[in-house]
């Protein structure tokens, strides 16, 4: 289980394959102070993980952008992640974790509704 402040994007439930293991974008919101941390994590078959470089953002909107390779600054040179698979996993995810994230829950409705 994952920390309450921590979403795990499968990349596979993308469409994403990969030979030697699996992969995730893992996106960490601060508990103290605010702002929020990007990473990708690679979790081989073999055990062994491998973290990618951490990106900081300031706003939950840019990290939203970065994942979808919207981001006019910060590249995402990964597999894109859209706000419906964000949201999909939060959704997903235990009540705990879903009261945590809840600004960030109805940011993701609103982009999600708004865009159908």
């Amino acid at each position: 289980m994952s920390a309450v402040n921590e979403v795990w994007i499968l990349a596979s439930e993308l469409g994403f394959r990969r030979h030697s293991g699996n992969s995730y974008f893992v996106i960490r919101k601060y508990k103290r102070g605010t702002g929020y941390s990007v990473r990708k994590v690679d979790r081989l078959f073999s055990g062994f993980t491998q973290s990618g470089r951490v990106k900081k953002f300031e706003s939950f909107e840019e990290v939203v952008k970065f994942l979808a390779r919207e981001h006019p600054t910060v590249k995402n040179y990964a597999f894109a992640v859209y706000p419906e698979s964000i949201l999909e996993a939060l959704e997903n995810s235990e009540p705990e974790k879903r009261e945590f994230w809840k600004s960030e829950l109805e940011y993701l409705k609103n982009l999600v509704e708004g865009a159908a």
